[in-house]
């Protein structure tokens, strides 16, 4: 069942869909709107879960303080960082020490780096935290190393699809609800099914990813020291037309509170 399911999310660098380009700028300004007035302050510490290509507003402004954790390797030769502003190769689904789950530890050992040792008072999963159960137990290794680098009031903010029905978008592409695609060790209720994404313009192939029951997650979640605190709305700035409104729509953007 759970063949490809692990594949690179963007596997083409065809970008000519004018729909899909809007939709990846309006969940772009999205993010920044809620960051803008939410979180930005140069006094606390970010860490960026899936960082990417670093285009939110935080690694824009050299006086702040943000490490990001981000599993394809090619980002360090893409990307240019300073002395606040870090990028090391991670899966969050897995262990975070650098000698156990990292492919270019050396380069850290020798740049004297200690990962756990620092704590972090703004921590974002920016379309990246459903990745953390693609795996039977990605959820407590995901939640054990979070715990070690946050603090009493840290928070994380979290943004996920959460569709309920099939959704059709342009030239063939799709996002399918699919049946569990791994057996979890413990709260099972927690992801019941699987996505089928496919963009015809970014995949050569569908990708599978875990479709997150929310109810569910908020219980995990205060179970272990993280309470809901409330769900960001924003508004389209760029006009989204369709079942493409409908799927930004559909984007649950969350934040937690360390207790």
């Amino acid at each position: 069942l759970n063949d490809n399911i692990n594949d690179v999310y963007y596997q083409i660098s065809l970008y000519n869909n004018i729909n899909f380009k809007k939709f990846s700028k309006q969940n772009k300004n999205s993010l920044n709107e809620i960051i803008k007035n939410n979180y930005y302050n140069s006094k606390l510490k970010y860490l960026d879960l899936g960082s990417g290509f670093c285009n939110n507003i935080l690694w824009k402004n050299k006086n702040i303080s943000i490490d990001g954790l981000e599993i394809d390797i090619s980002i360090l030769s893409k990307i240019e960082l300073d002395v606040n502003k870090n990028i090391y190769i991670c899966d969050i689904s897995k262990d975070w020490s650098l000698k156990k789950n990292n492919p270019i530890y050396n380069y850290y050992k020798n740049n004297q780096f200690s990962f756990t040792n620092k704590k972090y008072n703004i921590v974002i999963s920016n379309f990246s935290f459903h990745n953390i159960f693609k795996t039977s137990d990605g959820f407590y290794n995901f939640i054990n190393q979070l715990n070690t680098v946050t603090i009493h009031k840290s928070k994380l903010y979290i943004s996920l699809i959460d569709i309920q029905e099939d959704i059709y978008l342009d030239d063939g592409s799709y996002i399918k609800c699919i049946k569990n695609q791994i057996k979890y060790k413990y709260e099972i209720n927690l992801v019941q099914n699987w996505y089928k994404t496919y963009y015809s313009f970014r995949h050569t192939k569908p990708i599978k990813e875990p479709k997150i029951n929310l109810i569910e997650l908020n219980k995990i979640m205060i179970k272990y020291g993280w309470k809901f605190n409330k769900e960001f709305i924003v508004e389209e700035k760029f006009k989204l037309e369709g079942n493409w409104k409908k799927l930004y729509d559909s984007i649950k953007r969350l934040e937690f509170i360390k207790l």
